[in-house]
């Protein structure tokens, strides 16, 4: 039977591990607890629950294998009822607690028709919520180098038949050309590394890609690239100076406040809505 029980006398401290400890054998352990030997019975109930794990290990890769194989959706907060793929990213995203707040503030400043630029979209939950709030008459244009999150954003794009969604492979920041990009262990934290890197990246400024045609200017700007956000406002300088778009700038490193500093002189004044999280509003020069 599987089951719970003490393991010594009550009040001891070996007590204090029990909410912490199951054993599939109630009789085997009520033997050790009546002989009092604590250690020895600690050690068999770790021993089992080894044992458990290991056997149900195929059943994890099936489960794994099913969510990579069937989208859900979005359980709650703005990206409710969304197609996404569970196993994509963090389970935040597909429960749709991630960054609540940030949610919020970025769905008040969209609207049917807003063009919303996703710095740093990752496999696509900022960019998924946008592209159904600003329609077919908007659009969403999601930069993304990382290619585990491209995957799955082009997959969450698709599912969800967003045709107004533009899937950007490359970094953004001041120069054309390639750069040395460090792909961390979760992809989520992958970043542009002049020092150290896994391999290159093509790096696009954001007034050139607009000057070229391929994107309009924004409405709305969010930026959380890990650090790169000054090389990327200033690859966009003569849209922001021209457009003003609403800029929402996730603070990953100090260089990430000398943007900041930047967007000031330009006229922005910063708020605070979350944790190392500020929106941008243009109030003029």
């Amino acid at each position: 039977m599987w089951c719970c029980n003490y393991l010594c006398m009550k009040g001891s401290w070996v007590s204090k591990i029990h909410n912490n400890i199951t054993c599939p054998s109630q009789a085997f352990v009520n033997w050790l607890y009546y002989h009092n030997t604590h250690f020895l019975g600690i050690f068999t109930c770790i021993i089992l629950i080894t044992m458990r794990n290991t056997l149900l290990e195929p059943v994890r890769h099936i489960i794994r294998w099913y969510f990579n194989q069937r989208p859900a959706q979005i359980l709650a907060g703005a990206g409710k009822g969304i197609k996404w793929y569970p196993n994509a990213s963090l389970l935040g995203f597909w429960r749709g607690s991630f960054e609540s707040p940030k949610q919020v503030a970025i769905v008040e400043s969209l609207a049917p028709g807003k063009v919303f630029y996703d710095l740093g979209a990752n496999v696509g939950f900022y960019s998924v919520i946008a592209s159904r709030l600003v329609g077919n008459t908007g659009k969403v244009v999601a930069f993304e180098p990382d290619p585990r999150n491209l995957t799955w954003l082009e997959k969450h794009k698709q599912i969800n038949n967003f045709s107004n969604l533009v899937l950007m492979p490359f970094a953004v920041g001041n120069k054309e050309g390639f750069g040395r990009f460090m792909m961390e262990l979760h992809p989520c934290l992958s970043h542009l590394s002049e020092e150290e890197g896994e391999g290159n990246v093509q790096i696009r400024k954001i007034d050139n890609l607009i000057a070229e045609g391929l994107i309009p200017p924004a409405n709305i700007i969010k930026i959380d690239i890990e650090g790169g956000a000054y090389d990327a406002v200033l690859g966009a300088e003569q849209m922001i100076r021209k457009h003003h778009p609403i800029i929402f700038l996730a603070i990953d490193t100090d260089q990430d406040f000398v943007c900041m500093d930047l967007l000031k002189t330009w006229g922005y004044n910063f708020t605070s809505f979350f944790k190392g999280e500020f929106r941008g509003d243009y109030q003029g020069e």
